[in-house]
């Protein structure tokens, strides 16, 4: 026995230590080991993996929106002229409208006062009818 400590103070431990490790990773094999082999398949939970969209795309997505905004900002501004056309023409058509009225009040005025003219042509005639047979 005295040997046996003059030996362990001699290698200051060191095989002690060795021979602790050694049964302390034993052990912890063994429990791993056990736990394995009394898993089953059905306690096993098999997790899918997630697929990666982007892997399966064709596009860039982020030139694809970029296309996605111009082709909306065109459509836009086709709108916007559309709209500008469609006012312009609704403003000619008015103009159009307005000067056909005028044209039309200025044929009426035209009419009128060839009308009174007509009339006053007449009256003058009458008179003058008149003063004739008055003379005559």
């Amino acid at each position: 026995m005295n040997t046996v400590l003059n030996n362990l103070i001699i290698y200051n431990g060191y095989p002690l230590s060795i021979v602790a490790a050694v049964l302390l990773h034993s052990l912890i094999l063994v429990f791993l080991i056990w736990l394995q082999s009394s898993s089953t398949l059905e306690s096993l939970e098999l997790v899918q993996p997630t697929i990666i969209k982007a892997l399966v795309i064709d596009e860039n997505p982020q030139t694809r929106n970029k296309r996605i905004i111009e082709r909306q900002r065109i459509e836009e501004l086709e709108r916007e002229n559309q709209s500008r056309l469609q006012q312009e023409q609704e403003l000619e058509q008015e103009a159009e409208r307005d000067r056909l009225e005028r044209q039309a009040e200025e044929r009426r005025e035209e009419a009128r006062v060839e009308s009174a003219r007509d009339a006053a042509r007449r009256s003058r005639q009458a008179d003058e009818e008149a003063e004739t047979c008055k003379s005559g």
